[in-house]
Formats: structure tokens, C-alpha cells, sequence
């Protein structure tokens, strides 16, 4: 029984097989820590209590024992324990889920979104399953475990289509493209955006790319390339590009041309 989030203590006090690892904690309330879920995919649940909990820096919420979170890999999560909480948690190692997925032609939909749900009947009926084989110690029991994990990813997979189960969503592209757009954010670099949604860049690149099939460096550019349009109306080339934040002024007006086909001076004479 684990009293913290301590990655060592972790490592030594649970219930593994070749494709999952159980954790159990029992937490007092008033108890606050951090976490990442590393390289695993983490689903989270308690059997009494409440957490209060804040993805990335972003999306706080609450959760109690009639829900579930599912965490992707490399999410850092803050919490607080609202009362007296024990909870178990489950970390899927990604190769199973990879092999399920091909198996059911569907991409798992937590590949970069967190995901808070009510369990369904046949969710509850597995993990009900692990957890009476986790007090098992024999090598059967763990051959069952790896039987029900993938039966886990399966229904978790399933639960996550169905439009009829209303969920909390936590994209880290959708939240990046919304900084890129604002005004105001020209001068932030994708590194200072990736560091804001406490990610690596290569994360971001990798999930921005998945989900808008371009990479958040090439989408801002853009915007600023729209953006300048409307303020070379006013502006002269080099006060537009200052504005906008690039440090090359030879580098705006290539991506001004090679968008619209002149360069912004000979827009500004065309309007003029």
C-alpha cells in the first residue's frame, strides 16, 4: 500500500505483469503531490474519496469513484486530496494497446487527450476481474491479468467512441493552437508554448502535427502571414515584421511571397 507518489517507491511496492502495473495508494485528505505518467498509459481510479487534479497546468477537475481518468504518456498531473482517498492505479504498457488497436482497425483515442468518464457495466466487470487476481501470487494469475488487460484496452477503446457517455477532453493541440491565434502571443516561440503546457517540443510537434497535419511552427507562421496583411495597411515592412516577431526580415517576406505571390512591399503599393 503506497502512501505517495514516489516513483521508487512505486517501483517496488505492486502488481505487475507483462503488459500492466497496479498501483495501490491509500492517501489522507489534505494530501498534495505531483506526478508524471511517464512513458504508460494511466488509468486512474479510486474505490473511496476524491481527487482534485490539475493536467499540465491546465484543465483542473474533480473526480470521484463513480469515474475513471485516463492518462496519456508524459502527462504531469497536480493534485490535491479532497478527503481521505484509496485509489488504484493501473499503468497499460502502450504495446498492447497498439496490438488491440490493430486488431479492431480503430485508433485508441488517448493518444493525446486526457480523458474523464463514467465507467460502463462491462469497464467495471474487468477491472473487478484484475483487481481479484491482483491478491493472487501464482503465475496463473498473471497469465489472466494479460488476458483482461486487453480486454480493458478494448472497452476502453469502445467507451471512447460512443457519443452517449459525456466526457472532459484535455488536448494539448487544441490549447496550443489557441495560443498561437490570440493576439499578442506573435512573439512566443513554439518551445515557450510547448514549456506553458509544461510538454517537450517534440511532444507538441508530435501531437499538433496529428491533429491539424502541419506543425505548430509552420501554423504560426501562417497566421502571422494573414495577420500581415491587414497591418501592412498601416505599417511599413519592417514594422510589420517586428511586430509580428520574426527576427528575419528576408524570412517574412519570403513566406509573404510564397503565400500570396508578391512580396509585402509590392503589396503595399498594389493597395495604395
Amino acid at each position: 500500500m503506497l502512501q505517495n507518489f514516489d516513483r521508487v517507491a512505486e517501483s517496488y511496492d505492486n502488481v505487475e505483469s507483462d503488459h500492466l502495473k497496479i498501483l495501490y495508494y491509500d492517501l489522507e485528505k489534505g494530501y498534495k503531490d505531483t506526478y508524471k505518467s511517464y512513458g504508460y498509459y494511466r488509468l486512474c481510479t479510486m474505490f473511496s474519496g476524491k481527487k482534485v487534479v490539475s493536467i499540465n497546468g491546465e484543465n483542473t477537475f474533480s473526480y470521484t469513484p463513480t469515474e475513471y481518468v485516463l492518462l496519456p504518456p508524459d502527462s504531469n498531473v497536480e493534485f490535491n486530496i479532497a478527503t481521505h482517498t484509496k485509489a488504484v492505479v493501473y499503468e497499460i504498457n502502450g504495446h498492447v494497446i497498439d496490438k488491440i488497436s490493430q486488431r479492431m482497425g480503430q485508433e485508441f483515442s488517448s493518444n493525446d487527450k486526457i480523458i474523464k468518464k463514467s465507467y460502463s457495466k462491462e469497464l467495471l466487470n474487468v477491472l473487478k476481474s484484475l483487481n481479484l487476481n491482483m491478491y493472487q501470487k501464482d503465475k496463473e494469475s498473471r497469465f489472466f491479468m494479460d488476458l483482461h488487460v486487453q480486454e480493458l484496452v478494448y472497452r476502453l477503446m469502445n467507451d471512447n467512441k460512443k457519443d452517449s457517455l459525456d466526457g472532459t477532453y484535455y488536448n494539448p493541440a487544441e490549447i496550443a493552437r489557441d495560443i498561437i491565434i490570440k493576439p499578442g502571443n506573435e512573439h512566443l516561440s513554439i518551445g515557450e508554448i510547448a514549456q506553458m503546457l509544461r510538454m517537450s517540443q517534440s511532444n507538441l510537434d508530435y501531437y499538433f502535427k496529428k491533429e491539424f497535419k502541419t506543425t505548430p511552427k509552420r501554423y504560426q507562421n501562417q497566421i502571422k502571414v494573414e495577420r500581415a496583411k491587414h497591418l501592412l495597411k498601416e505599417n511599413n515592412v519592417t514594422e510589420v515584421a517586428m511586430i509580428l516577431g520574426f527576427d528575419n526580415i528576408s524570412h517574412f517576406i519570403g513566406l509573404f511571397k510564397m503565400k500570396y505571390g508578391l512580396t509585402p512591399k509590392q503589396y503595399i503599393k498594389q493597395i495604395k
